[in-house]
């Protein structure tokens, strides 16, 4: 009974947690563009000059900073070792396998797609971000501080952090990473009109991300895993 009630704590707080940074997350992104429209309507300028972006920026990072803060304590509570330390090349190899198998699992829904479409449908939210990059040089910088900063940080936090450590820990290995993984691309496509090959992508690429995890039982490779991945998408959707 006791072991029942530690489990049913530990999921409820889990619940709690991850439900906090994905509020924050929401907060974080909107108090950004709220930052720039309302700065740059009161200072009297053109969003895309420097002064409303930086602004941005700042709101983006004290949010970033002091959700990360409390999301290192909800995490601590269950894996104390779990810190940031120097990197180390055993674990590092996993940043740019995890990367890898990113490309892996994305090569084989887009032939998926081929097979049962017959042409390469984009994500929703994909074709979302190509329209903001039209939007001026502001949208371009919010669209990386979000993509290379927000997302592998806070995400990671929520995904492997909280999850991971909260639900199934002590089951079978590959337990919680699927459910990591599913939870994650259920986040990539709650927003959008239902598309099953976009579920299965962000899904792929979340249980990579959390073997990444798994293998380096430290935060900071899968955040560079992610990290990379998405610097590398942003970099190719800009040029």
């Amino acid at each position: 009974m006791t072991q029942n009630k530690q489990t049913w704590k530990l999921t409820g707080l889990g619940i709690i947690f991850i439900l906090f940074g994905l509020v924050c997350d929401i907060i974080i992104q909107n108090f950004g563009i709220l930052t720039l429209h309302l700065s740059a309507k009161f200072l009297n300028l053109n969003e895309n000059t420097w002064a409303p972006i930086l602004l941005m920026l700042m709101m983006i990072g004290g949010l970033l900073y002091i959700t990360l803060t409390y999301m290192k304590k909800f995490i601590q509570l269950v894996a104390p070792d779990n810190k940031m330390e120097p990197f180390k090349r055993k674990e590092t190899g996993w940043i740019f396998k995890g990367y890898g198998l990113i490309i892996l699992a994305g090569m084989l829904v887009t032939v998926i797609k081929m097979i049962t479409v017959g042409h390469n449908v984009e994500p929703a939210n994909q074709l979302a971000l190509v329209q903001m990059t039209k939007l001026g040089i502001a949208y371009k910088i919010y669209l990386i501080c979000l993509s290379v900063i927000l997302a592998p940080l806070l995400e990671e936090a929520i995904f492997r952090g909280v999850l991971m450590n909260y639900f199934f820990k002590n089951l079978s290995w590959w337990i919680n990473v699927l459910l990591s993984g599913i939870a994650f691309g259920l986040f990539h496509v709650i927003a959008q009109p239902f598309q099953l090959m976009a579920l299965i992508q962000y899904s792929l690429t979340g249980v990579v991300l959390a073997i990444v995890y798994k293998k380096t039982q430290r935060l900071q490779y899968s955040m560079a895993a992610h990290c990379l991945n998405n610097s590398i998408a942003i970099l190719i959707l800009l040029t």
